[in-house]
């Protein structure tokens, strides 16, 4: 943060696209932080990965590659964006410890037509946590550093409508910039 206010617009930070939630999360941090910082969206991960080791890049936000970069010693955690420190990475401190306020876990959740009857979309959230929760899933959830955040409809539609918000006050939604 302090680099990025010594020299406004000249750090760049990558994400898996515009509006993905490592951009929308950055977005977040730098309004909070009043800070400037060019945002160079990549068609995933691995691409951003590779910029930030060439020296194109001065951080990358999100995605699962970046696990992998960290675990080979070729890229360090500056902090996770988890509630609390992930069990994987133990030293790596959560933005609310530094003090920045901020979470984000990227929530599971399932959308279905508006007229789904209340009974099958019970039977299919209980199947899609079933799921989530079974043996294989958690294994890669873990592989992959991620945070088990399952809403259910009301929650995670809450959740989507709060986003969409935010993201229009941040000027990161087509209908925003008209």
């Amino acid at each position: 943060m302090a680099e990025a206010r010594q020299k406004p617009g000249q750090l760049s930070f990558g994400s898996v696209g515009v509006g993905s939630v490592g951009h929308v999360t950055m977005a977040r941090l730098m309004v909070k932080e009043n800070i400037q910082v060019v945002h160079l969206p990549f068609r995933g991960a691995a691409d951003g990965v590779e910029a930030l080791m060439a020296g194109d890049l001065d951080v990358m936000a999100g995605g699962a590659r970046l696990h992998t970069a960290v675990d080979q010693g070729e890229a360090r955690w500056l902090t996770l964006w988890s509630p609390t420190r992930n069990p994987r990475w133990p030293d790596v401190p959560t933005l609310v410890e530094l003090g920045y306020g901020l979470t984000e876990t990227a929530p599971f959740g399932l959308i279905g037509p508006p007229n789904m009857p209340a009974a099958e979309r019970k039977r299919l959230e209980e199947a899609f946590a079933a799921a989530l929760r079974s043996p294989q899933v958690r294994s890669v959830m873990a592989r992959l550093g991620m945070t088990e955040d399952l809403r259910d409809g009301a929650a995670y539609s809450a959740y989507l409508a709060a986003t969409a918000g935010e993201e229009a006050a941040l000027g990161l939604r087509p209908e925003a910039r008209q």
